[in-house]
This record gives structure tokens, C-alpha cells and sequence, in this order.
């Protein structure tokens, strides 16, 4: 669920320049006024030709600076191609940098699809131009246009002339904090492999990345019960990183209190989230579990994250009954939902990241409740059944590479002895 150091999303307001060989063919616009959808279009147009629909950016604020831009487009019935471009400016319009999907355009008939440009802004830049390029007819539209600043390590996926790559002392400074940040971030990532009373509790997560949003944590209360939870905030970058740092670090001030109100804690992780600068708002999804190991009563509040999984003594997996609400955030004061339970002996609960579910195989397939909750019947114990999944889990993704964190939290009632 992310941006950097500087992020924006592009906002056209229904403003933009038609530009090219061919623009007295195309019709063009968008913006607040349409869902914020652009598009670009022509009956007419001539494959051979081609349209740019676009607008300048004021590089001053950022550069220099490398940046990715990001949007989803769709087609329908272009007979040439489409795409999204970027096009960095200097003095007398030198070009700077320069990327229009040369080698991945899209043409046809196409869903929506997330397309990324990586382009350098050096210290000389004067303009960005940012939009949609096409050639042919028919009609191309975006949305959810965004760009953010990124470190050195992503490749440029365009044109940038020798010597205009970004460098210098002030990246070399933010790439060792980021270095920094990374080694700080194992920290609340930790293995978790505990036992207290009948409870065994077996926690791990499989980053995507050195930089993300997942964060979890298992500690005790004054009062004897265990609290078991899971974050997962927007994002795979710095911000989410020190997002995901606050509220980790607010949730284990919480468990040490000597009156922890579920209600004071969700109220001080919205204000982290709503308070941390930049946007888009970095939304939180969270899972509480307070799980008393005496006799295995719990209580579990959720914003976001999956649906926690029960599994009896007979195999018989099922999502907890809880409403679905808003991640925390979302709204000036959080909506808990929370639902009682008692797990018994031989009994499981499961928490997982979305980014578990959501894994896609080699042919984009995800992999999705059902098959979660399949693999979840295995008769293992907890430590055996956490790597158990994770593994089936790896199988099915084959050598697709994970786009998200996936942690998960493995509780199980045994025996009493």
C-alpha cells in the first residue's frame, strides 16, 4: 500500500497541451471533472503519426532527484500504440531525459495496467513534461497518475545523456540513511517463537523488499494476557518504513501501560498516520489479538488486514465474523470492530498481510482466500505449520517476484498439561 522522500500525485484539473504531428486529429481531456480519468482520442488519426497529451512540472522543488512515474492506463482499439511519457528539459529545451515506452508499448484492446518510467531531474532541469503519447486510432485513458522521488539502486528505464545521472553528496547522504533505516527495520521484524502457558505462538515475515510497511509484535500485559499484533502499512519505501517505526514503537508503549484501552491505542495510531507529512496518507491496516493463555478466551479487533483464520481440531478452517472496516487513517477518529471468542484446545488462529493472499503465480493468477485456508488444514504443529505455508506459498508464486511484504502469525492452544 508508497512514496519516498518527495511524492505527488499529478492533479490535471482539466488543464493539459496537445502536441506532435498529428494533434489537430485528437480530442483529449479529463481530469477532476471526470474522475480524475484523462483520455486521448481520434477516429481518425494515421498510424505513422503521433499526439502527445501533456503538462509541465516545476522540477525546482525536488531536483535533483531521480524519479518514477506511475499510472494505470487502458485501451481500446488503438490500431497503433499508446503509452505514458516523461520528457526532463534544460536550457533551450535540451533534453535531459526522456522515456515513452519505446520497447512496451500497449495497443488493442487492454485492461488496466501499471505502467512505471524512471527518469533522472539534474540540478539544470527546467521542465518536466508528464502525460499520455499515441498513434493511431481509438482511445487511451489514465488514471492514478503519481510520481515519487526514489534512490539511485532503481534503473533509469529511458534515455539520460552521459553525465546526467544523479549523484553527489546529497544522494550518497540519503542512500546511507536509507542504509540506516534498513538495518533499523529488521529489528521490528523479529522472529517471534513463543510459549506462555498452553500458547505457542510462532510469528515471521518475508519482506519484498529492504523497505516496507509491514510491522508486528507479540508481548505480555500487566494483567496476564498476550497481545498479538499485525500492521501493514501503505507502501515500500522510507515512509512507510518510519511510519511503520512509530506505530510499532506506540503499540509496545501501549502493552506496557498499567490500564492498556484499545481505544487510546487505535486513537494514537490514527494520529501517526494522519499527522506523518507528505501524501498520499500512508492508510494502516491493522489485527489486535488480546488471547488470555489461561483458558484461551480472546478478543480481536481489525482495520483492514485479512480476515484472522480459526482453525478446530478438526481441520475446519473459517474467517473470523468481523465487519470490515476502514484501515486506521482513513477517518479523523478510528471504527473498531471487535469479536469474543475462546480457542480451545488443538485449536489455531491465523493472522496474515494481505500480501500472503495476494500473491500472483507465473500466469498472474492470485493465489486468494480459498487457497490460503486449503493449505491451513495441514496437521503440523505451530512452528511447522508457519513454514508449512510459507512454503506452499513460495511453490505457488514460482519465480514471480514478490511486489509485497507477507507476515504472518500462527497461535495455537495446546493441550493443557
Amino acid at each position: 500500500m508508497g512514496r519516498t522522500l518527495l511524492a505527488q500525485e499529478i492533479q490535471w484539473r482539466g488543464t493539459g497541451s496537445l502536441g506532435g504531428s498529428d494533434a489537430e486529429n485528437y480530442e483529449a481531456g479529463g481530469g477532476e471533472a471526470e474522475g480524475d480519468v484523462l483520455w486521448l482520442c481520434s477516429d481518425t488519426a494515421r498510424t505513422g503519426k503521433y499526439v502527445n497529451f501533456y503538462r509541465r512540472l516545476d522540477p525546482a522543488p525536488f531536483k535533483p532527484a531521480r524519479l518514477l512515474l506511475e499510472a494505470q492506463l487502458r485501451t481500446k482499439a488503438v490500431s497503433g500504440y499508446a503509452c505514458l511519457m516523461v520528457r526532463v528539459e534544460g536550457p533551450e529545451s535540451e533534453i535531459y531525459g526522456f522515456d515513452n515506452m519505446a520497447d512496451r508499448r500497449l495497443a488493442g484492446d487492454t485492461d488496466w495496467t501499471t505502467v512505471r518510467l524512471v527518469v533522472d531531474v539534474p540540478d539544470g532541469s527546467q521542465s518536466v513534461f508528464v502525460g499520455l503519447m499515441m498513434s493511431g486510432s481509438g482511445r487511451v485513458e489514465a488514471r492514478r497518475m503519481m510520481f515519487e522521488e526514489v534512490m539511485v539502486e532503481h534503473q533509469i528505464t529511458g534515455y539520460s545523456p552521459a553525465g546526467m545521472a544523479i549523484g553527489g553528496p546529497r544522494r550518497d547522504l540519503l542512500d546511507r540513511e536509507r542504509v540506516k533505516l534498513e538495518r533499523l527495520r529488521s529489528t521490528w521484524l523479529p522472529r517471534i517463537d513463543l510459549r506462555a502457558g498452553s500458547v505457542e505462538i510462532s510469528g515471521s515475515c518475508q519482506p519484498c523488499g529492504e523497505l516496507g510497511g509491514d510491522y508486528y509484535c507479540c508481548e505480555g500485559l500487566v494483567d496476564g494476557r498476550i497481545l498479538i499484533f499485525l500492521g501493514d502499512v501503505a507502501g515500500h519505501d522510507m515512509s512507510a518504513s518510519l511510519v511503520s517505526a512509530l506505530s510499532r514503537g506506540a503499540v509496545l508503549a501501549w502493552s506496557a501501560s498499567r490500564e492498556p484501552d484499545v481505544d487510546v491505542l487505535f486513537s494514537t495510531l490514527n494520529r501517526i498516520v494522519r499527522e506523518f507529512p507528505g501524501k498520499p496518507r500512508l492508510l494502516t491496516a491493522t489485527c489486535l489479538v488480546l488471547l488470555d493463555p489461561a483458558n484461551g478466551s480472546w478478543s480481536c479487533w481489525r482495520n483492514g488486514v485479512p480476515k484472522p483464520l480459526h482453525v478446530d481440531s478438526a481441520g475446519d478452517v473459517r474467517p473470523l465474523n468481523l465487519t470490515t472496516r476502514l484501515p486506521i487513517g482513513a477517518m479523523a477518529g478510528p471504527r473498531l470492530t471487535r469479536q469474543d471468542g475462546v480457542l480451545l484446545p488443538g485449536e489455531f488462529l491465523l493472522l496474515h498481510s494481505d500480501g500472503l493472499t495476494e500473491t500472483r503465480d507465473a500466469d498472474d493468477e492470485i493465489l486468494g482466500d480459498e487457497r490460503l485456508r486449503e493449505i491451513a488444514r495441514a496437521d503440523l504443529d505451530v512452528t511447522d505449520l508457519s513454514a508449512f505455508i510459507f512454503d506452499r506459498v513460495a511453490r505457488f508464486a514460482g519465480n514471480r517476484e514478490a511486489t509485497d511484504d507477507r507476515t504472518l502469525i500462527v497461535v495455537k492452544r495446546c493441550a493443557d498439561r
